[in-house]
């Protein structure tokens, strides 16, 4: 996030009272703020006027309207995400119509911009591949219904239209869709099939991570978080002792991290899962091994049911057959 203050300062002859307006000449233009942009022209009215209506630019520390007449005594804060700028992805497209596109995410991509260095996301691509303004939802997430972690691959959806998006996430907010995962975790789950379904929340001791949370700790800030999964094998790995297993997971709901968290609740964290897990000796990874393997959707316009699957990729197939080679030389 950017933040900064700046003191109002104005001569009454000029039209710079709207926060707005004032914002945009007096500050951005100015640079007055240390805002990171690919180029000035790039930023829209529109984009201010969202941040400012949803928080991220606000007067006496309070939420005003972008057409809120500033005085000499007022004091602007902000603290805002970086501003998009169009910049060119390479697509791996499964299916698009007017309604909706449905790609391969690689790994290593996030959906949007966050808190830390900028970087191109997957955000950025929408801009250049559709325009400013034209998909429908939050300006930093445009036509984003769904997300997948920056180091998650695999089948993901964006929504082209207003409608689309209303139902859509309907569809989403009902859980008539279908969401599969492959993962490779730690260890052996307590059952080849099973259903974990907890209270889930933010981990108060670290700001990025989230948790299980057990049932007599729970409160108003938690949710439920439900998946179903499938062990599909149990590779061994190094020693004897130590085995790694090749898991389906189903949502049944999309928490943030929630693949990642409950399995590691389970004592089966994600393998290259340095947030929840922990680094395997002699064995590199480079992102956790979480592929968004099937996604399922009833067409917004048509209403027939389509799936589309990703197959595992290259580093994820080479990862199985390396747990494999390792488990023949410990049996030699």
């Amino acid at each position: 996030m950017i933040s900064g203050s700046y003191q109002v300062t104005f001569s009454e002859d000029k039209d710079t009272s709207r926060l707005d307006s004032y914002f945009f000449q007096e500050i951005i233009t100015l640079q007055k703020a240390d805002f990171y942009f690919h180029d000035l022209k790039e930023m829209s009215r529109s984009q201010i006027n969202y941040w400012i209506s949803h928080g991220y630019i606000k007067v006496n520390h309070k939420t005003v309207k972008p057409s809120y007449k500033l005085k000499l005594t007022d004091q602007i804060t902000w603290e805002i995400p970086p501003v998009l700028y169009p910049e060119k992805l390479i697509w791996n497209d499964y299916y698009e119509d007017e309604d909706i596109l449905v790609f391969e995410k690689p790994y290593g991509l996030s959906c949007h911009p966050g808190s830390g260095i900028p970087q191109v996301t997957l955000a950025h691509g929408l801009i250049e591949r559709y325009g400013e303004g034209t998909l429908p939802g939050d300006a930093f997430r445009p036509g984003i219904v769904h997300r997948l972690d920056k180091d998650t691959s695999g089948v993901m959806m964006i929504v082209k239209n207003q409608r689309a998006y209303e139902i859509i996430k309907e569809q989403w907010k009902e859980h008539q869709h279908l969401r599969i995962y492959e993962a490779l975790v730690s260890g052996v789950l307590p059952q080849d099939k099973g259903i974990i379904d907890t209270f889930y929340g933010r981990d108060l001791s670290h700001p990025k991570k989230f948790k299980v949370i057990e049932d007599n700790q729970s409160n108003s800030k938690t949710v439920r978080a439900k998946m179903s999964y499938t062990s599909k094998s149990v590779l061994t790995g190094q020693k004897k002792t130590h085995k790694i297993s090749h898991v389906e997971c189903e949502l049944h709901t999309g928490k943030t991290h929630q693949i990642r968290v409950q399995m590691a609740w389970l004592g089966c964290p994600v393998l290259g899962d340095l947030l929840y897990g922990y680094p395997l000796k002699n064995f590199k990874i480079s992102r956790q091994l979480l592929h968004a393997h099937k996604l399922g959707i009833f067409h917004p316009t048509t209403k027939k049911w389509m799936e589309f699957t990703s197959l595992l990729p290259k580093d994820f197939t080479n990862a199985i057959e390396k747990v494999k080679s390792m488990s023949q030389q410990n049996l030699n």
